[in-house]
């Protein structure tokens, strides 16, 4: 059972290639988008993300394509059992790319893993067996304005 809400980014449907958008803007959009910069004011310059649509392709996340910022989604695992959460990660080309993959868990641990993704969409997997009921997944731009990482297939199963 995928414990990850659109992994995908299938929604929100949208027409053209590219679509930015805030929470307020797509309250069902199931993962929170915050601002890495904190100086940034969220209530006078919101957070948004971007979904890209290549022609006659699948879409995706691209991070860092206004400014660096995160999306983050809560999920509730099971305890005791194994995990395994993956992605798949490629590199705007000619930007800085890199990101972090975060997993908070409850007692305040977090697991991080710092991506540095080449050229071609490539899958990370990871193996995860948490200790609690909630696990906070974040992935946080690193890269500058108008370029970051392109993120698919994001998945949390056992």
């Amino acid at each position: 059972m995928d414990l990850i809400a659109d992994g995908n980014f299938a929604t929100p449907s949208f027409a053209g290639n590219f679509y930015q958008f805030s929470n307020a803007d797509e309250p069902s959009f199931p993962w929170k988008i915050a601002w890495v910069d904190s100086s940034i004011d969220p209530t006078t310059n919101p957070p948004k993300a971007e979904l890209q649509k290549p022609s006659g392709g699948n879409l995706y996340l691209e991070l860092a394509s206004t400014a660096p910022y995160q999306i983050s989604q809560t999920i509730t695992p099971q305890p005791g059992q194994d995990y395994v959460f993956s992605f798949r990660a490629k590199a705007r080309k000619g930007y800085p790319s890199d990101f972090l993959a975060r997993l908070t868990k409850p007692n305040g641990v977090v697991v991080e893993y710092h991506i540095k993704p080449g050229a071609d969409w490539q899958t990370y997997t990871f193996c995860q067996c948490p200790t609690g009921k909630e696990v906070v997944v974040t992935f946080v731009g690193l890269g500058k304005n108008d370029g970051g990482a392109f993120i698919d297939d994001v998945h949390y199963v056992n």
